[in-house]
């Protein structure tokens, strides 16, 4: 029994050596929770309408920002239309990707409108030696009204 017990530990160890480290934030806009993570392997954005105001509106492009990585980032999960880019958008200009800041944002891009519904929206790509940085982490979007892109709400 001491020797499972000592195994277990030692395996325990290993595992919480080889996982690495995960930076998490989240913020609620107008009723809709966006949620970031990253690990050194993964980056994840989850969206999610918490009332029955906001099930119908919509988002297009959303980026990550705040951490860095290497190469390029590849899809894991995306909403059907979507997929990942290297770098992020620069809402001043435009709501599309851009390709501003390589290897210290991902950006899923769409030529359509993703409506938010009542369930989670997961956007996850995979990436190399990712790191977070001092600062939290930062999501971009525009929430619009409906899917057709007619009427702004706010930017994220």
């Amino acid at each position: 029994m001491k020797r499972f017990l000592v195994f277990t530990a030692i395996l325990a160890m290993a595992c919480i050596g080889f996982a690495g480290t995960a930076n998490a934030d989240s913020i609620t806009i107008d009723g809709v929770l966006f949620t970031g993570a990253v690990t050194s392997t993964t980056v994840t954005v989850t969206v999610q309408c918490l009332n029955a105001g906001c099930v119908n509106w919509a988002i297009a492009d959303i980026s990550l920002k705040g951490f860095t990585f290497t190469g390029d980032p590849t899809d894991i999960v995306v909403p059907a239309g979507y997929a990942v880019q290297n770098g992020g958008q620069n809402n001043g200009q435009s709501t599309e990707c851009n390709s501003t800041q390589d290897g210290k944002a991902v950006c899923w891009n769409t030529s359509s409108f993703l409506p938010l519904g009542s369930g989670v929206n997961t956007f996850q790509a995979g990436i190399t030696d990712g790191a977070g940085t001092s600062d939290l982490l930062h999501v971009q979007t525009v929430i619009f009204s409906d899917s057709t892109g007619a009427g702004r709400i706010t930017g994220v």
